[in-house]
C-alpha cells in the first residue's frame, strides 16, 4: 500500500487557521486517508497552542508554529497554504523542501502569472525539492477554469464563454478581506481597481483565470481588457465585517474579456454585493456559465446547507484544495493547473 491509504495516510499541514484554513483543516481530520500533523498560525498568540484547539474541537497533541521550519520537520506531504496575504518566500522554502503546496490565496499565486521572474522562481523551486504546487479555490479556481472547460464539453463549435459570480457578502467575517482589501466602505472611486492589494492581487488573479482558459480552448490570446464600476451604499448598512456608510462602496462589479479574433472568447465577471438594494445588480447569490455555440449551453450553481452563502462558499474553497491533494501529490514536479490534472473529485465519509 502507499500513501492515501488508512494504514499510510497522506500527512498534511495548513498555513493559516483562519476561515478557509480552518475549514479545510477540521476536513482533513475527518478523512482517512489523510492525517493532519500541523499548523503555522499568523497571529503570535496562537503559536504554542493546540492545533485541534484552535479549530474549535479537542487536544491532538499538535502545537502550532509560526515558522516554516516547525511545518517541514512535521515531515507533510503537502501543504494547504491559505493565509490572507501568502508570501513567497515560505511557498519557496516549502517547495524545496520537498512539500507540495496547494493554496487557496488569491493574486499572484494563480498560474499563468504575467510576473515572468515569479514564474521561473516558483517552478525552480518546485524542480529543486521536487514538488507541485497548484492554486485553486472556487473564483478564482473552479468557477473560472475547471467547470467550463468540462461544459464546452457538449460543443462542436464555442463562439464565447461567460462566468458571473454574484456574490452577498454581507455575512462574510473579515474585516481585512472586505475593507482592507477589497475597498467596501471607502469613497467611490475608480480607482479603486488599482489601489493597493486588489490592483496587485485580485485583478492579476482573474486575468489569469481568463488566459488559462483561452489557452484550454486551444485559441490564441490577443489581450485581455478590464472593466470596472463601483455602487454606493443606499443607507448606511451593517454587516459581518463592520459598518459600511451611505453613499461609500456597496458594490463592486469586474469583468475581464480575453480577445481572441478581435472579440471576446472569454468573459469573467464577478458582482461583490453588500446589500440587496442596488438598483441593477444580481439579488441572488450564486454562479452562473453562459456558452455562445453549437449548442448553447446554460448552467446555474448554488450552493445551500450552510450557515449562510459566505460560510457555504468558504467551505467549498476549503474543499477545492482538500480534494485536491492526492492528484497534486502525485503530479510530476512542477507548476500544476486544471489543464495538468486528472479530475478533482469529493470523496464519501461515513463517519461524518
Amino acid at each position: 500500500m502507499g500513501r492515501g491509504t488508512v494504514a499510510e495516510p497522506w500527512r498534511i499541514a495548513v498555513f493559516g487557521t483562519g476561515t478557509v484554513g480552518g475549514h479545510a483543516a477540521r476536513a482533513v481530520q475527518l478523512r482517512g486517508d489523510m492525517a493532519l500533523v500541523g499548523a503555522k498560525v499568523y497571529t503570535p498568540s496562537k503559536a504554542g497552542q493546540d492545533v485541534g484547539e484552535l479549530l474549535g474541537g479537542t487536544a491532538i497533541g499538535i502545537e502550532a508554529v509560526d515558522d516554516v521550519a516547525g511545518i517541514v520537520s512535521a515531515a507533510p506531504d503537502a501543504v494547504i497554504y491559505a493565509p490572507n496575504s501568502p508570501m513567497h518566500g515560505e511557498i519557496f522554502e516549502l517547495l524545496e523542501a520537498g512539500v507540495n503546496v496547494i493554496t487557496t490565496s488569491g493574486g499572484y499565486l494563480f498560474y499563468p502569472f504575467p510576473n515572468a521572474e515569479l514564474t521561473a522562481e516558483l517552478e525552480a523551486a518546485c524542480q529543486v525539492g521536487g514538488a507541485s504546487f497548484h492554486g485553486t479555490g472556487v473564483d478564482p479556481g473552479f468557477m473560472p477554469s475547471r467547470l467550463p472547460l468540462v461544459l464546452t464539453s457538449w460543443c462542436r463549435r464555442i463562439d464565447r464563454v461567460k462566468m458571473t459570480e454574484a456574490a452577498h457578502m454581507v455575512d462574510y467575517p473579515s474585516s481585512t478581506t472586505l475593507f482592507d482589501l477589497m475597498h467596501f466602505g471607502h469613497p467611490l472611486d475608480p480607482a479603486n481597481c488599482t489601489k493597493g492589494p486588489i490592483g496587485e492581487r485580485i485583478g492579476v488573479a482573474f486575468e489569469a483565470q481568463v488566459v488559462q482558459l483561452v489557452v484550454g480552448l486551444g485559441a490564441k490570446l490577443e489581450r485581455v481588457e478590464q472593466h470596472y464600476e463601483e455602487a454606493p451604499a443606499p443607507r448606511t448598512l451593517q454587516v459581518a465585517a463592520g459598518t459600511i456608510a451611505e453613499g461609500t462602496v456597496a458594490g463592486q462589479r469586474w469583468r475581464w474579456s480575453g480577445i481572441v479574433d478581435g472579440a471576446p472568447l472569454v468573459e469573467l465577471e464577478v458582482n461583490w454585493i453588500l446589500s440587496d438594494e442596488l438598483p441593477g445588480w444580481p439579488k441572488k447569490h450564486g454562479w452562473r456559465v453562459d456558452i455562445d455555440g453549437d449548442p448553447d449551453v446554460h448552467c446555474t450553481l448554488e450552493t445551500g446547507g450552510g450557515l449562510n452563502g459566505d460560510d457555504e462558499c468558504c467551505i467549498a474553497t476549503a474543499m477545492q484544495a482538500v480534494n485536491a491533494i492526492p492528484v497534486v501529490c502525485e503530479a510530476q514536479p512542477g507548476v500544476r493547473t486544471v489543464l495538468d490534472l486528472p479530475v478533482v473529485h469529493g470523496r464519501h465519509l461515513s463517519n461524518f
